[in-house]
């Protein structure tokens, strides 16, 4: 019926066999190099699964310091001995440095800086590699509820946690926990 003349028909739809031969001709390559494309090309997904790392805690206070928030991955003695120091600033003399061996552990620090009363905490909760071998730390503050009853001195929150050496890029998740009093 295509290539019957109807009444009323436009002269352009006598060529509709040769347009549709066209474009048969012109998408089916088209179509051929997109499913080749999609079959060739490497999406960025990981074969390798997420890996939840052991965290132990070498040290938690209230009073450590670091007056601005603060997240670092410690690799080095010479690290973790500045670390250390601030920690403990105005201590004299100050408690001694727990050993670590870095080339099996590593530190995660996190300081949440000044704070205005007693009731604020902070703690890196979670630590895990990623399948891309990224780090990625769950950090915790806990700050007070509307019914909380603080202690009212400045504090410098800080939490330093020990855990396997691995390589990566540190990225840091902030949580926020409200105290209920």
């Amino acid at each position: 019926m295509l290539g019957a003349e109807l009444p009323g028909m436009a002269p352009f739809a006598r060529e509709l066999p040769e347009v549709r031969k066209t474009m048969r001709s012109f998408i089916a390559p088209l179509v051929m190099s997109f499913l080749l494309a999609a079959c060739t090309s490497e999406t960025p997904t990981s074969d390798q699964p997420e890996v939840r790392l052991d965290l132990t805690t070498v040290v938690q206070n209230s009073q450590s310091g670091y007056d601005l928030p603060t997240r670092a991955v410690i690799r080095t003695t010479s690290d973790w001995s500045q670390a250390w120091q601030t920690l403990h600033r105005g201590l004299n003399p100050g408690p001694p440095i727990p050993a670590v061996d870095f080339d099996r552990e590593m530190l995660v620090l996190a300081a949440a800086g000044e704070r205005s009363d007693g009731c604020y905490s902070i703690e890196v909760t979670r630590a895990t590699l990623k399948g891309d071998g990224s780090l990625e730390f769950e950090v915790t503050e806990t700050v007070p509820g509307p019914a909380c009853i603080c202690t009212q001195a400045v504090t410098q929150p800080a939490h330093v946690a020990r855990l396997s050496r691995v390589g990566g890029a540190p990225r840091f998740l902030q949580l926020q926990r409200v105290a209920v009093c």
